[in-house]
């Protein structure tokens, strides 16, 4: 897997904040590399403190799986949130 650049990261950053936006919903996002150093992390004005360690390993179980985190559920006997 190709390593994100922080300008690559940043603009996921961005999408994800202006789609949970449009659906009032508050996160936290965190993209790793393949390697799984965090290279961008953003969070939401109003999220909730537990979202950001939440989405650091959701992009670091996506990283290891090579699969993205909507694809993780049941992995470990409970859904991703």
């Amino acid at each position: 897997m190709p390593s994100l650049t922080l300008e690559e990261s940043n603009r996921i950053c961005d999408a994800v904040i202006v789609k949970m936006g449009t659906l009032g919903v508050r996160v936290c996002i965190s993209v790793v590399d393949s390697a799984t150093n965090l290279i961008a992390m953003e969070c939401m004005d109003g999220a909730i403190i537990l979202a950001i360690e939440g989405s650091r390993g959701k992009a670091v179980a996506s990283a290891l799986y090579v699969k993205p985190s909507s694809e993780l559920r049941g992995f470990g006997g409970s859904s991703c949130f």
